[in-house]
């Protein structure tokens, strides 16, 4: 009969334990935190029943200065596999909190439409935070439209990499 200590030998299970658990929880918090979840036997929402999100929405929510942060830093051309980092920054000028969705999508030259980061942000009365990314040029003569999206109050911009 084998001992416990030859069990773990034979299989792989501490290389599961060990890397691959803390490796897929690590990308779930990248990747998935954001997903709706989904347990069997829970009601689906239909279009009569109000979400929770609906509810719960400010009546106004107030607009937002947003920016292209150092649009100077944004290089004039690009070589193919290239990595070009930018920042926006959302500021919320008004009197009261607020949390914004955000939306950023890219439309390349060559055709190519992504979107590249949805997400949420809070910000207090007067503050703001810079939401900061980066696009990857897979052709060194390709162009892209980049455009930053706030939903709820309607406010967008947009601007080329590389700048002209």
């Amino acid at each position: 009969m084998s001992s416990f200590h030859q069990f773990m030998e034979r299989t792989k299970l501490p290389l599961i334990i060990v890397v691959l658990i803390p490796l897929l929880a690590i990308l779930y918090v990248l990747f998935g935190a954001d997903l709706p979840s989904y347990s069997p036997g829970a009601p689906t929402p239909t279009a009569a029943q109000p979400t929770s999100q609906q509810n719960t929405a400010p009546a106004s929510l107030p607009q937002a200065t947003i920016s292209l942060t150092d649009a100077s830093a944004l290089p004039q051309q690009v070589a193919a596999a290239q990595f070009v980092p930018f920042s926006l920054t959302v500021q919320n000028p008004s009197n009261q909190s607020a949390t914004y969705q955000y939306k950023i999508s890219v439309h390349c030259s060559t055709g190519e439409n992504d979107v590249i980061d949805v997400n949420t942000l809070s910000l207090t009365a007067g503050a703001s935070k810079t939401i900061a990314e980066q696009l990857k040029f897979e052709i060194a003569t390709e162009t892209a439209q980049v455009s930053f999206q706030l939903p709820q109050t309607g406010q967008s911009l947009q601007f080329t990499i590389p700048r002209k």
